[in-house]
């Protein structure tokens, strides 16, 4: 990531999944050409969709920490996959770039994709989750909806220190 642009680093993800033989594309034959162009629009498409369609011709290494993440994103929904695992996908984000992804997330989410988060940043989750599973100390604590996590004293206990249920955000 840290030399090529942000567009170079979303269109091999496409290239991946519309399969062209590199001898192809190395004598840029007629597949090999439409292959690449194709990539090249889909990409383009992707980072245009994430909001970073100012930023496709700018070094990896020149992005700020956040769009650097949304680029990582924009590979990932370049092979289309039926499921993605997000770790701390909102960890270093500004505000309008958490709002981003979890429009990203919600969207994933609608067109039929799995999305399961691992994330701390709770006011986020409870805004885009169907269902909340919370762990303590490698343990089940609490799993339901975000309403029923709002309302259970337990959760808000150990994660929070306070005794008062989570109120809902607006």
């Amino acid at each position: 990531m840290l030399h090529e642009t942000a567009l170079e680093n979303v269109v091999p993800a496409v290239e991946l999944r519309v399969r062209c033989f590199g001898v192809e594309s190395v004598l840029r034959l007629p597949r090999g050409i439409r292959t690449n162009r194709q990539a090249r629009a889909e990409a383009l498409e992707i980072l245009q969709a994430l909001g970073l369609g100012s930023v496709l011709a700018q070094p990896g290494n020149a992005l700020p920490h956040g769009t650097r993440r949304l680029v990582e994103l924009a590979r990932a929904i370049a092979l289309r996959p039926s499921f993605v695992l997000l770790d701390e996908p909102a960890a270093g984000l500004s505000p309008l770039e958490l709002e981003l992804l979890a429009e990203v997330c919600l969207n994933l989410a609608r067109s039929g994709v799995g999305v399961l988060l691992i994330e701390h940043n709770v006011p986020m989750v409870l805004s885009i989750a169907d269902t909340v599973t919370c762990l303590h100390q490698g343990k089940l604590l609490f799993q339901g909806t975000p309403e029923e996590l709002r309302a259970n004293d337990s959760v808000a206990s150990v994660f929070l220190g306070i005794d008062e249920p989570l109120e809902a955000s607006s």
